[in-house]
């Protein structure tokens, strides 16, 4: 049976997986000379009860002991405000992987609790995920907790962490990932980031750094659609290494008039950090 180690498919979220931006907050005076002129209502965010996320997005995977694989799929997400200052992020997704000799599906779903202010986001995650090929399935469960601060009124910085277990293969590993999110413009975003994946046991102990370079653009002002790109390197403790690249066309229908936002607050208000690590995105 042939096993893909673990590997970073550079979302969205994490998607793989997803980051949430801040280039000002859609509430107070630090919106206010954003909003101007803008046509659109800067209260629509900050009053909605739920804003979402739609994400169509392929990968390919290529590495020279594991070889290439194809991974293509959607994913979704929910933020649901409780209170101005607290808010439930849900996530899901489901995704085909075509390679040699066979395919598998994984599915996967999360969820976290937002803490806000003025400049930070913070709170705990839990995810779930199950990689089903033709052959086998393996259950992995991740918890941890993510912060995000808002350095300047384009750049967010954020970091996240925690362990997780892969029933199949009796991993019981840890996580740790951090990345910045800078608009040089309101409609497009350049995005670095690092994983890192430590399993010291189980049916084969690995290490993983993914090192990736994303960009998100918005090409029609007054449309909630994006789209993102992304490159991934991946040295393996085995002393392989992968390179995937990563596409998405992602979708912002959010709520209220807010079809005329900058994409640095769809971003901001709609999406907060994925509960699913970037790093675990897929296993078989």
């Amino acid at each position: 049976m042939r096993v893909l180690h673990t590997f970073t498919l550079a979302v969205c979220a994490g998607a793989l997986a997803l980051c949430a931006p801040g280039f000002a907050r859609a509430d107070g005076d630090q919106a206010g000379g954003l909003g101007s002129g803008t046509g659109y209502d800067m209260s629509a965010f900050q009053n909605a009860t739920t804003l979402f996320m739609l994400s169509a997005d392929y990968a390919h995977f290529m590495s020279a002991d594991l070889g290439g694989f194809d991974y293509y799929g959607a994913t979704g997400t929910m933020k649901w405000n409780l209170e101005p200052d607290l808010a439930l992020h849900f996530e899901g997704g489901y995704h085909h992987v075509t390679f040699s000799g066979g395919y598998a599906n994984d599915v996967t779903a999360g969820a976290s609790l937002i803490f806000e202010s003025a400049q930070w986001h913070f709170g705990p995650a839990f995810g779930f995920q199950s990689s089903m090929s033709n052959t086998t399935t393996a259950n992995t469960f991740n918890y941890g907790g993510f912060a995000q601060y808002y350095a300047g009124s384009n750049l967010a910085l954020s970091g996240w962490g925690g362990g997780f277990h892969t029933d199949l293969y009796k991993w019981n590993g840890f996580y740790l990932t951090a990345d910045a999110e800078w608009f040089p413009y309101p409609d497009f975003s350049v995005v670095p980031e690092i994983n890192f994946i430590d399993v010291p046991g189980g049916s084969f102990p690995f290490r993983e750094t993914d090192y990736i370079a994303g960009f998100e653009w918005r090409p029609f002002p007054n449309t909630p659609v994006s789209i993102y790109a992304a490159y991934a390197y991946t040295p393996f403790s085995t002393h392989d290494h992968a390179n995937t690249i990563y596409v998405a066309l992602r979708f912002y229908p959010g709520t209220g008039n807010t079809d005329g936002a900058p994409l640095l607050l769809q971003r901001y208000e709609a999406v907060d950090v994925s509960p699913i690590p970037t790093g675990l995105v897929f296993k078989y």
